[in-house]
């Protein structure tokens, strides 16, 4: 191993040093207070937009068609918009990349800078929503509904189209998941906790609560190239079951 040599660099290359460590604080300062300012306002923006469009689920647990569509579209437009956010995740759930050449660093700050879009993604989210005049209690119960509804086709041996589609839909979580899992095989220091995007994780957190309408079957599959409209958006189901 060569050893480690410290270069020489005087008084002058100090002050340089002192300088841009206080340059690079003051900044740090500054883009977390904008930050923090930014998400205060973003969730202003969030409770205005639920007091101008209330919702009650329904005690059925029936799909509206004419609200379901209204979600759809507002879905579609709010994967175009945040799949560039996404990539990270997007990536690692498709089972046509090669997923472990990186390093676990490449993979933490591949995530951490997803995270750190995270205002952006709600400011995304409130411009869609407005609109599509619907807010996130709306939206997010759009989603569990109609996750919720096509867990129950992934083994409905019955209706073979029904659950292939199911198996489709939920495809890209499960290759995270087994990517996941043979990415810390190969990296046995590594816990990559796949959170919301591991498809157990997932599958648990829709099948809570319970859930026996037969009415939205069909309003679902007629739907299904809406619902699909790319292999991955699932990631977006995911990431507003969690965040939102």
């Amino acid at each position: 191993m060569k050893p480690i040599h410290w270069v020489g660099i005087g008084c002058g290359g100090c002050l340089v040093i002192i300088l841009a460590i206080v340059l690079f604080g003051v900044a740090g300062v500054f883009y977390i207070r904008t930050t923090v300012q930014n998400t205060e306002q973003i969730s202003s923006n969030i409770r205005a937009l639920e007091d101008q469009f209330p919702f009650t689920p329904p005690s059925d647990q029936a799909l509206d068609p004419q609200r379901f569509e209204t979600f759809l579209a507002a879905r579609a437009a709010l994967f175009q918009q945040t799949s560039p956010i996404l990539q990270p995740i997007i990536l690692f759930s498709d089972e046509n990349t090669p997923q472990f050449e990186q390093s676990g660093f490449a993979v933490f700050s591949s995530v951490a800078k997803m995270l750190l879009h995270m205002p952006q993604m709600k400011e995304l989210q409130l411009q869609i929503f407005q609109q599509n005049q619907m807010a996130s209690p709306e939206y997010n119960y759009w989603t569990w509904l109609m996750a919720r509804e096509l867990s129950t086709w992934i083994d409905l041996d019955t209706a073979p189209e029904q659950r292939d589609f199911a198996q489709q839909y939920f495809s890209p979580l499960q290759v995270f998941q087994t990517n996941a899992r043979a990415y810390e095989d190969q990296n046995p220091s590594a816990n990559l906790d796949g959170g919301p995007f591991d498809f157990d994780t997932f599958l648990g957190k829709i099948k809570r609560e319970d859930y026996a309408n037969t009415t939205n079957a069909d309003i679902v599959f007629a739907a299904r190239d809406r619902i699909q409209t790319t292999s991955n958006t699932i990631v977006l189901d995911a990431w507003i079951l969690e965040f939102n």
